[in-house]
């Protein structure tokens, strides 16, 4: 007997129903609505120390979008709204808030002595401690986040499927599914 190769490729790649929310345009819309919003809430931190500061904040609010929005309520297959909401506040609006260049920019800048000036040893000391707490705490508060997300986000109770299937979409009926017990699907005698 021959095997046969099952080459079939997964549901979630092969129907165009399951093209990720970011590839259509609601999904690109919400990221462009939350970038602006961040970019508008970092450009309100006056600071030297700016980069820092939103970088920090936004590790922290990623981590606690991330851990809540993959929780509870916002995980049922009938609901989009925890992917929604991830696109606008994660990938939109902290993707805006947030700024590498920037913070790239202040520790190059902070090495050279353009921002401070002091003897170039304490310069780049100064850089590499603002660049490594700012990696390391960055860490920390994003795992402090999602740690503090998923703790909330379990809160909110997973529906039951038959709840989740009363708040969908309703669908059209198919064939015999009008109530029709004749067995033909267009409901005339045979």
């Amino acid at each position: 007997m021959r095997k046969e190769n099952n080459t079939a490729t997964p549901r979630s790649i092969s129907t165009p129903s399951a093209r990720p929310l970011y590839r259509d345009a609601s999904g690109l819309l919400l990221v462009f609505l939350g970038g602006g919003a961040g970019t508008v809430a970092r450009a309100l931190v006056p600071s030297v120390a700016a980069p820092i500061i939103v970088n920090l904040a936004g590790a922290l609010l990623l981590g606690f979008i991330t851990g809540f929005f993959t929780t509870g309520f916002f995980t049922t297959g009938a609901h989009r709204y925890g992917a929604r909401l991830r696109l606008l506040l994660g990938t939109g609006f902290c993707g805006g808030f947030t700024t590498y260049s920037s913070f790239v920019a202040l520790s190059a800048n902070l090495a050279t002595g353009e921002v401070l000036s002091g003897a170039p040893e304490e310069l780049a000391r100064l850089a590499g401690l603002t660049a490594g707490g700012t990696l390391f705490g960055g860490f920390l508060l994003a795992f402090a986040g999602m740690t503090c997300g998923r703790a909330l986000g379990r809160r909110f109770p997973v529906l039951p499927r038959d709840a989740v299937q009363r708040h969908a979409m309703p669908r059209r009926a198919v064939g015999n599914g009008g109530g029709n017990t004749s067995g033909n699907a267009g409901g005339d005698a045979a």
